[in-house]
């Protein structure tokens, strides 16, 4: 359905739109119709189960990695670079800082302490502390590691000097405003006559 609709020269929605609909887990069909209450419904509930400190809504770990994909192939193309989906199919999700077994924090499961990596590097990075992880990907990362090729990932290293639960809590909140911005043109459509719903 989706080949045929962006092929027959009659598509109305552009293909980052779609991409973004089909995210939020709208079918086919509710993309292709503009259903309204469907997106709203999809919309709420994504952005809810991203605030959460659980990923509690989405119990699935499918979600989670949907939008840390979603997040690495936005950081590739704001580089001006394609995004290697054969990455995507030997990648795995790991936290940012590892879970310790007696004292975690709150913040410990959400999107904020995740990131995608290389399926190769997960005996070396999986226990790793965030300074250790951090050496790994800014000083040996390109040469040792094909998680490197994750941007999304690799900026992560790049933006936050220690990690804790204020980091964990910012990263969230730079996701979610993320999300919201990529959406914003479409919820201000579907959402025409409810000014002022829409909040950063």
């Amino acid at each position: 359905d989706f080949i045929q609709y962006f092929f027959n020269g009659k598509n109305s929605v552009g293909l980052e739109e779609y991409l973004h609909l089909a995210l939020l887990g709208l079918s086919h069909n509710q993309i292709v119709r503009r259903e309204k209450s469907s997106f709203n419904a999809f919309y709420d509930q994504t952005i809810d189960a991203l605030m959460q400190e659980t990923l509690s809504i989405h119990p699935d770990k499918a979600f989670a990695e949907k939008v840390l994909l979603t997040l690495n192939v936005e950081e590739a193309n704001r580089g001006g670079l394609p995004f290697d989906f054969e990455l995507w199919r030997h990648s795995t999700m790991i936290n940012i800082q590892p879970i310790r077994a007696n004292y975690y924090l709150s913040t410990d499961y959400s999107i904020g302490n995740r990131i995608l990596i290389h399926e190769d590097d997960l005996s070396i990075l999986n226990k790793a502390t965030f300074k250790e992880k951090q050496k790994l990907f800014l000083d040996h990362g390109l040469k040792h590691m094909k998680s490197s090729l994750f941007p999304h990932t690799v900026r992560i290293f790049h933006d936050y000097q220690d990690w804790n639960e204020v980091s964990v809590v910012d990263n969230r909140v730079r996701i979610v405003r993320n999300f919201k911005a990529v959406l914003k043109p479409v919820y201000e459509e579907m959402n025409r006559r409810k000014r002022g719903r829409y909040k950063f």
